[in-house]
């Protein structure tokens, strides 16, 4: 299908179908489409709501074209911990917190990511401040996978496709026009990891981005999204301000619901508790984390979506057993210890 032609059909009311879609992805990276022809489809994407076929069409083709980390033997184990960003919530830099728990709890890790446009300290800035590098050659990241349990794949070394789109992506932005290419980066992780916990910033977005990944392959996750309140914009990862919706995919197809952090044991907060800043002063809270003396509800709303993420990968039997292994895991000092081991290994490489 011609860019055109997909633009007409989504103007006519019409969603793409998986072929349709990842055609006109392709067309996307290729340099002979005009610019104007991009934007043009992009914006009227956006404006019909992207469906499950246009999100999965376009990550088949992203997750596809990209370079591959060579990580397949342990992928199968694997999970990715992530956001799609853009709530603007400015919260502190939970699932990072999260995916450091898990690997210090021996779950192997691959995290995909990209620094952050839309916060202050984005994942990659953040594991840079705290001395792990993330630009690595292949070799580099197995050795990580093996030592650590946990290795970060930088996006723009890996999707050399990007580069084509990344113009009209930017200018767009300038504009405050939101594309698919905002909630792509968590569909395309290119180790291809088997579990994966997916906060997402908007609710219509969940069951569309849950069924991709179903149909994608993926043992089990969820997309999830907490709903604060009228005021404030929904965060994209569970917490304890708000209600929480998650939709499962794999094994856990069936185990979608809602819930408040009362469900789990846990006590309600404000957003403002989740709330982060610069790079120093979330390293100073990763400090207040380990040591304990974080307040209540960033600490809790850390242990539950650590708690949610060793029941995808069944470390656990249930989320509240995993919410446990996370408190247990960072008051013994386990986590501690991990990140001291982290940055001994980057500073050897």
């Amino acid at each position: 299908m011609e860019i055109k032609e997909g633009t007409l059909k989504l103007n006519n009311g019409e969603n793409l179908s998986v072929p349709e879609a990842e055609q006109i992805a392709q067309s996307l990276t290729e340099s002979k489409i005009p610019a104007e022809d991009k934007k043009t489809f992009l914006k009227s994407l956006h404006k019909c709501g992207e469906s499950r076929t246009e999100i999965e069409g376009f990550s088949n083709v992203f997750q596809e074209a990209s370079l591959n980390p060579e990580l397949e033997d342990i992928a199968s184990d694997s999970i990715d911990v992530c956001g799609t960003g853009g709530d603007h919530s400015g919260s502190y830099n939970i699932s990072t917190t999260v995916a450091m728990i898990l690997a210090s709890a021996e779950v192997p890790v691959i995290k995909h990511g990209n620094r952050s446009i839309t916060s202050k300290c984005g994942s990659a800035q953040f594991l840079e401040a705290l001395g792990l590098k993330i630009n690595l050659d292949l070799e580099i990241h197995k050795k990580a996978m093996e030592k650590l349990n946990f290795t970060f794949l930088f996006a723009p070394s890996f999707h050399p496709a990007f580069k084509e789109i990344m113009p009209v992506r930017q200018e767009l932005a300038s504009e405050g026009q939101s594309t698919i290419f905002n909630i792509l980066g968590p569909l395309i992780n290119p180790a291809k990891p088997a579990h994966q916990l997916l906060g997402v910033y908007s609710r219509k977005l969940l069951t569309e981005m849950a069924s991709s990944l179903h149909n994608k392959g993926l043992k089990a996750g969820f997309t999830a999204n907490c709903q604060t309140s009228k005021e404030e914009p929904d965060i994209d990862e569970v917490s304890c301000a708000g209600i929480n919706h998650i939709v499962g995919f794999g094994r856990l197809s069936k185990e979608s619901c809602q819930f408040e952090a009362a469900k789990f044991k846990l006590s309600n907060c404000k957003v403002e508790d989740l709330r982060g800043g610069e790079i120093a002063e979330n390293l100073t809270l990763l400090d207040k984390i380990k040591n304990n003396t974080v307040q209540k509800g960033l600490k809790e709303t850390i242990f539950l979506n650590a708690g949610i993420a060793f029941y995808i990968v069944n470390k656990t039997n249930s989320i509240q057993e995993g919410i446990q292994l996370a408190s247990d895991t960072v008051l013994s000092g386990q986590l501690n210890r991990w990140i001291e081991t982290a940055k001994n290994f980057y500073q050897e490489i």
